[in-house]
């Protein structure tokens, strides 16, 4: 699979990636940032990040506190429960990439 593609795929899906990152531990942007660059080579802007948590917060789906002069973002109680939903179905998403990739119609 060419970088670029798997790129466009890992940003299709950041809001999870963060959602699942946070799941374990508090991070900064800055960090989460780094995270996919270092697990995945792949250089996703701060600014995408920035705005997914901008999103990620609006929804309630996680929480910022400062701490230390930066933004330390946690998951909240709606953001654990939307993990939970993604993950029971799971099989429907993965089935439904399988119908968008399906060459027979």
């Amino acid at each position: 699979m060419s970088k670029s593609f798997h790129e466009r795929i890992l940003r299709s899906f950041i809001d999870i990636l963060i959602l699942t990152e946070l799941e374990r531990n508090s991070l900064s942007g800055y960090d989460i940032t780094g995270l996919v660059n270092d697990r995945f080579g792949i250089f996703i802007s701060p600014g995408t990040i920035y705005n997914t948590l901008h999103s990620l917060e609006t929804r309630n789906f996680i929480e910022g506190i400062w701490r230390d002069k930066k933004r330390v973002y946690k998951l909240t109680n709606k953001g654990k429960e939307f993990l939970k939903v993604i993950r029971e179905h799971k099989n429907e998403i993965l089935d439904l990439l399988e119908e968008i990739f399906s060459t027979q119609h």
